[in-house]
């Protein structure tokens, strides 16, 4: 991802892409200088395709999670709120069945 400030005060402008291997200093600056933002993504698709870039921050993240970064978007969504909570956890059966089974079953159903 690469995030531009056109000025101090201004929002920054987000540029999603993948590509295969890492960008190294002289590729995003010929001639020491820093491509524009247009001219960055026209360098993107001529060398990596249009699949390289992501429109929404969204698409980028389905596309990494499970391919690249090996984890559950949804389950990550669901419990990184409690994890980042650091709070003592009073019953952890409780935490478990709510946040990280999908479907928990109902053990006494099957206890003779």
């Amino acid at each position: 991802m690469r995030i531009q400030f056109s000025s101090l005060d201004a929002a920054p402008a987000h540029t999603y892409f993948c590509i295969p291997e890492r960008l190294e200093y002289p590729d995003i600056a010929p001639h020491g200088k820093l491509l524009a933002d247009d001219d960055f993504r026209a360098w993107l698709r001529r060398e990596y395709g249009n699949e390289s870039l992501f429109n929404r921050q969204r698409d980028y993240l389905e596309e990494m999670a499970p391919r690249h970064l090996n984890f559950d978007s949804k389950a990550f969504h669901r419990t990184f709120p409690k994890a980042i909570a650091f709070e003592l956890e009073e019953n952890v059966e409780k935490l478990i069945r709510e946040f990280i089974l999908e479907n928990p079953l109902d053990v006494k159903e099957f206890a003779r």
